[in-house]
């Protein structure tokens, strides 16, 4: 008899973030099934990212949601914003879903961003974390990890070839501002960052030294 064989080893690295979050629960005793349900699909959400896979953006719209009124609630308003700003363009990517078919599905390329569009998109971040500091953000890390956030969700919505170098700086920066809240839940969501984190490390490999087919 034929073992059990995973035509797909990275669902192992899907499975080991899963584990590793539901020990964290269980240490710290965190129980909201809401956040559970929306942690779980925001673990498979930046998994399918780094896959390139269309799905992320349904599981993207609701796990952003639900974090978007706990970052509000504790108030980390710039990562609530950055969470609005995910929904938004988890909506559009469905659009494009939707509209363009299997012609949207390019799971197998990266794009060559022009040199002009991603000094725009970068200045454009750069204006965000100022706006963010001299509004709502209640700190320059708050205000760093939303700017972040978003031009890394920009990039990726754009399938740009180095989108998770900024998701890497997006993460560490989110974690940090999770971890400063000091009780369960927020240490709960730092871990989970911090699990997006090493997640976003697969992806900057999988984007940069794996993918064959850039689109010029």
């Amino acid at each position: 008899m034929g073992g059990f064989m995973v035509k797909d080893k990275s669902l192992f690295w899907l499975a080991a973030m899963y584990i590793i979050q539901t020990i964290t629960w269980s240490i710290l005793g965190v129980s909201d099934p809401l956040q559970m349900v929306a942690t779980f699909m925001a673990l498979t959400c930046v998994f399918l990212i780094a896959k390139g896979n269309k799905w992320n953006f349904v599981l993207g719209f609701f796990s952003s949601f639900v974090f978007m009124l706990s970052a509000w609630n504790n108030g980390i308003k710039g990562e609530a914003l950055v969470q609005l700003g995910y929904i938004v363009f988890d909506v559009f990517g469905i659009y494009m879903w939707y509209r363009f078919g299997k012609e949207y599905d390019a799971e197998d390329k990266t794009s060559a961003l022009p040199a002009k569009e991603v000094v725009a998109a970068i200045v454009g971040a750069v204006i965000i974390f100022v706006v963010l500091l001299s509004t709502v953000s209640n700190s320059w890390v708050d205000a760093t990890a939303g700017a972040a956030g978003l031009l890394a969700m920009y990039f990726t919505a754009r399938k740009y070839k180095y989108a998770f170098v900024a998701w890497v700086g997006a993460n560490v920066f989110q974690v940090a501002v999770w971890m400063s809240l000091h009780h369960g839940d927020g240490f709960a969501t730092g871990v989970m960052y911090f699990v997006f984190l090493a997640n976003s490390l697969y992806g900057l490999y999988l984007w940069v030294f794996k993918k064959e087919q850039v689109i010029d």
